[in-house]
């Protein structure tokens, strides 16, 4: 956000969503063989996911996303974590003081991982416009094909390890909790740090159309029997490729 490449954030952002509501969950649902998803409030994450991830799309309607705006999304993430909170609480026994130590040495960790995400992210952007001025397209769509596809990977991984063990809730569970988190404190920080404003509102808007559509996807989940089939998984990633598609052809009209 602080480069000017803020269509960008929200490029990767978006496009992560998409890609993990379709491909990462679609190949779950493939390699599980439609093992059962039942997990621990995961209707009510569901539900909760869903209206999170479609906030952001609504402040985007006047092609901005204030600092205010940023704001009530990372207040949402924080609301978030306090439902984890709680869930882990009730579950959550003694804590011993090893656990403890372990607790602060991943504390550690998390910060130094933190400080080469910061340098790497700046990287990362740079090269993205790099690439983009060097072939003459939008960053947008380097973000949407390339970055957020990037981003995706852990959650690729992840899910394609829950499916062969015949646990898709865990892939599933994942898959949210990302979205979640890109919707809210990703886009929430970019655009509390600077306004995010749309300069190329085309491929933004063929993103945001997706994630709708995935996002429904998710929610018509919610109220069924949370089972995911192997036909359901073979939808997913055919919308995956469609959205794929869409993204090229978008870019030809730009």
């Amino acid at each position: 956000a602080y480069q000017g490449a803020g269509d960008l954030g929200l490029a990767v952002a978006l496009g992560a969503n998409v890609i993990n509501a379709t491909l990462v969950i679609g190949l779950a649902a493939f390699l599980s063989l439609g093992s059962s998803t039942s997990r621990l409030n995961l209707r009510r994450d569901i539900l909760f996911g869903a209206a999170i991830i479609i906030l952001p799309l609504l402040f985007l309607i006047d092609g901005t996303i204030s600092s205010l705006e940023g704001t009530i999304l990372l207040a949402a993430f924080v609301y978030y974590l306090v439902l984890l909170y709680r869930d882990s609480h009730k579950q959550q026994k003694q804590l011993h003081l090893s656990q403890l130590g372990q607790g602060f040495l991943s504390i550690a960790a998390v910060s130094v991982l933190l400080v080469i995400l910061i340098y790497s992210a700046n990287y990362t952007v740079s090269s993205a416009v790099s690439i983009a001025e060097m072939f003459n397209v939008p960053s947008v769509l380097i973000g949407v094909l390339l970055i957020a596809l990037g981003t995706s990977l852990p959650e690729l991984t992840i899910a394609v390890q829950a499916a062969l063990k015949r646990k898709p809730g865990l892939a599933l569970g994942n898959v949210i909790g990302s979205n979640i988190a890109n919707s809210t404190l990703i886009i929430g920080v970019a655009s509390f740090v600077q306004p995010l404003v749309i300069k190329t509102p085309l491929p933004l808007i063929t993103t945001a159309a997706f994630v709708l559509i995935s996002t429904a996807l998710l929610g018509v989940f919610a109220v069924s029997r949370q089972r995911l089939s192997t036909r359901e998984g073979v939808a997913l990633i055919a919308l995956f490729l469609l959205f794929l598609l869409a993204t090229l052809i978008t870019s030809l009209l730009i």
